[in-house]
C-alpha cells in the first residue's frame, strides 16, 4: 500500500511540473512577444529613446538613436564614452539630477550620422527597474525643423517690426473696444505723444467730433459684415490741440484666439490738402486771368472805335468854342464837354494800354489831390440822392502809382458804392496811412508787409479799418523816403 501511494504522488507531482513547465513556456513566449512588440514599437518611433542605470550606463537604445545619431554598441557605455566632452558633461549632470528626483528637459545640439547638426528636446525622468533599483528613462525629440521654423518666424517678425517702425506712415493696432494695443514711432511723432501715452488709451479720444461719428458708423457696419471702403480721411487732434488731416487705410485681422484686431495705416496729408487748395486757388486765378485777357482784347477793340467817336466830339466842340467868347454862357458848358471828352479819351487810352499789355507809367502821386479831382466828376455822374463825403488824412504819404489807373480805380469805387445804395445814402472816400504787419499778411493772400496808403470808397454805415473791414478798398505802397 505504501509503494502504491508513493507512485501516485510522484505521478501527480510530474503532472503538476508539466503544467508549470507549459505555463512557463507560455509566459516566456508572451514575454518574448512583448519584448519583440516593445522593440518593434520603439524602433519605429521618430524619436531617440534610451534607458540608463544608476551609473549612467546605457542599458537600452532604440534604432532611431543608433541610426540617426550614428552611434553603435553603446550598451554598457556612458555618455562620455559616446559623445564629445562638451556635450557629455551636461548629459551626466542631468542624469544625477534625475536620480535625485528632478524632471529634466533640455535642448541639445548633436551631430547626426551625416555630420549635420540637429536640435533635440530631451526629456529625462526616473523609472523603476529590477530589484527595486531605479533607472533613467529618456526621450529625445528631433525639433530641428521646428527650431528652423521658429527662427524664420522670428526673422520675419523682426523684418515686419523693422518695416513698421521705420515706416513713414503711422501704424496702430486697435482692439474691438477701440483700445490702442500698438503704436509705431511715426504715429507718435504725428500726434505729438510718447508711446506710453498712446498704448492702452481709447483711440476715439484723438478724433474730432465729425471724424468720431464717421469712424463709429464704419465700425458698426463692419460688425454687421457690411462692405466698407478700406480707405478714408479723418481729422486727428494732436497733443498741442492742432488738427491734422489723415488718410486711413484699414485692415481687419484675427488673432490665434479668434479675436478681431484693426490695423490702421495713417498718413498725414495736411500739407497735401493745403497744396491742393492752393492749387485750386491758383487755377481759379489763372482762369480769371484768361478771362481778363479776353476782356482786354474786347476792350481794346471797343476803345479804338470809341476813340474815333470822341475825336469827332472834341473836333466839333473845339470848332464851336472858336465862335464863342469866354463871357458867353455857352462857352463854359462847351469847356465842360471838352474836358469830359478829354477825360474819356484818357480812359480810352487806358483801355488801349491795358489791351496791349503795356507797363503802367508810375510816378510819385498825391492821392488826396487825385481824390479831389475825381470828386467833381462823380458828383455829376452819380444820383443826386447820394452825398459824397471826404475824410482825407492831411499828412498822407506820397505813393508811386499811375495817375490814369488811379482815376479809374476811384471811379470804380464810386460806381460800386452807388450800386450798393440804390435808394440813396452817403458815399465816403477815405485816405489813411497804414502799416501791414506779418500777421495781417499771413491771413491775406498776396499781401506784403510794409507801409501803405489805404483808399476806401464805402457807404458811411460800413466804415471800418482795413483789418477785416467791409466794402471796397485799395492799398498802394508808399516808397518815398521819410513817409
Amino acid at each position: 500500500m505504501k509503494k502504491e501511494g508513493t507512485f501516485e504522488e510522484m505521478k501527480k507531482r510530474i503532472s503538476e511540473l508539466e503544467k508549470e513547465l507549459a505555463m512557463r513556456r507560455r509566459v516566456e513566449e508572451d514575454l518574448r512577444f512583448s519584448e519583440k512588440r516593445f522593440s518593434s514599437f520603439m524602433d519605429r518611433l521618430p524619436a531617440a529613446v534610451f534607458i540608463k542605470d544608476t551609473e549612467s550606463r546605457y542599458v537600452y537604445v532604440n534604432r532611431f538613436y543608433e541610426d540617426v545619431l550614428g552611434v553603435k554598441g553603446v550598451i554598457g557605455k556612458t555618455a562620455d564614452q559616446v559623445f564629445p566632452e562638451s556635450l557629455s558633461r551636461s548629459m551626466l549632470l542631468d542624469d544625477r539630477k534625475v536620480l535625485s528626483g528632478e524632471l529634466r528637459i533640455r535642448e541639445e545640439k548633436i551631430e547626426d550620422a551625416e555630420g549635420k547638426e540637429r536640435v533635440f528636446e530631451t526629456h529625462k525622468f526616473l523609472m523603476g527597474g529590477q530589484k527595486g533599483l531605479p533607472l533613467i528613462g529618456g526621450i529625445a525629440l528631433d525639433i530641428t525643423e521646428r527650431k528652423k521654423a521658429e527662427e524664420r518666424l522670428r526673422a520675419s517678425e523682426e523684418r515686419f517690426r523693422s518695416i513698421v517702425e521705420n515706416s513713414h506712415d503711422g501704424i496702430v493696432i486697435i482692439d474691438d473696444n477701440f483700445c490702442l494695443e500698438y503704436a509705431n514711432d511715426e504715429i507718435c511723432k504725428m500726434m505729438g505723444y510718447g508711446p506710453e501715452e498712446l498704448v492702452g488709451t481709447d483711440f476715439r479720444k484723438f478724433l474730432d467730433e465729425e471724424s468720431l461719428q464717421y469712424t463709429v458708423e464704419r465700425y458698426l457696419k463692419r460688425q454687421r459684415d457690411e462692405e466698407v471702403p478700406p480707405r478714408y480721411e479723418i481729422n486727428f487732434v494732436r497733443k498741442n490741440g492742432e488738427e491734422i488731416r489723415v488718410e486711413a487705410s484699414i485692415s481687419i485681422v484675427s488673432t490665434e484666439m479668434g479675436e478681431r484686431r484693426t490695423i490702421a495705416q495713417l498718413l498725414d496729408i495736411t500739407e497735401r490738402k493745403k497744396a491742393a487748395e492752393e492749387k485750386k486757388k491758383l487755377e481759379a486765378q489763372l482762369r480769371q486771368a484768361q478771362k481778363m485777357e479776353a476782356v482786354g482784347t474786347l476792350a481794346g477793340g471797343v476803345a479804338h472805335d470809341f476813340n474815333n467817336v470822341l475825336q469827332a466830339i472834341l473836333g466839333y466842340t473845339q470848332m464851336l468854342l472858336l465862335d464863342r467868347t469866354e463871357d458867353d454862357p455857352v462857352h463854359a458848358k462847351l469847356k465842360r464837354i471838352e474836358n469830359s471828352a478829354h477825360r474819356a479819351s484818357e480812359l480810352t487810352q487806358q483801355l488801349l494800354t491795358f489791351s496791349r499789355k503795356v507797363e503802367s507809367e508810375l510816378r510819385p502821386l498825391d492821392l488826396n489831390s487825385e481824390v479831389r479831382q475825381v470828386q467833381e466828376l462823380l458828383e455829376k455822374t452819380i444820383p443826386k440822392m447820394i452825398d459824397i463825403e471826404m475824410y482825407l488824412q492831411e499828412d498822407l504819404w506820397i505813393v508811386n502809382a499811375d495817375p490814369m489807373q488811379m482815376e479809374q480805380v476811384m471811379m470804380n469805387l464810386g460806381v460800386n458804392a452807388r450800386d450798393a445804395m440804390p435808394e440813396g445814402g452817403k458815399l465816403v472816400f477815405e485816405t489813411e496811412n497804414v502799416v501791414l504787419d506779418r500777421q495781417y499778411c499771413a491771413a491775406h493772400l498776396g499781401a506784403k508787409p510794409g507801409k501803405f496808403v489805404l483808399l476806401s470808397g464805402i457807404p458811411k454805415c460800413e466804415r471800418k479799418s482795413y483789418r477785416g473791414g467791409k466794402g471796397t478798398a485799395g492799398r498802394w505802397r508808399e516808397d518815398s523816403p521819410g513817409g
